[in-house]
Formats: C-alpha cells, sequence, structure tokens
C-alpha cells in the first residue's frame, strides 16, 4: 500500500466519520433496479449470489 499517505494508512479500514443512513443504505440494501435484476436469475442460490454482489 505504498500509494497510500501516512494519514490514508493510519485511518485505512475504519470510519473516519459516523455515516449516516443514506450512506449505509447505499451499501447495505439493494435499490429497486438491483432487486429487480436479483430476481430475474433462476434459482434461490443464484438470487443470493447476485445479491451479495451487487
Amino acid at each position: 500500500m505504498a500509494f497510500l499517505t501516512d494519514e490514508q494508512r493510519r485511518t485505512y479500514g475504519t470510519f473516519t466519520q459516523v455515516p449516516d443512513d443514506g450512506q449505509l443504505a447505499g451499501y447495505f440494501l439493494l435499490d429497486r433496479d438491483a432487486r429487480r435484476r436479483t430476481m430475474a436469475c433462476r434459482g434461490a442460490r443464484s438470487q443470493v449470489g447476485y445479491g451479495v454482489q451487487q
């Protein structure tokens, strides 16, 4: 990770600020289009795998 500054290395993998609800939702919830694409997968296993990768 030589391309990171000292400050970036020190804070890597940690929150530098408390995330708001919108940021958390963006990472942990699927939007309408992502859910539609997920449900288009063939089986339940494929749907879960696809949803996790989104």
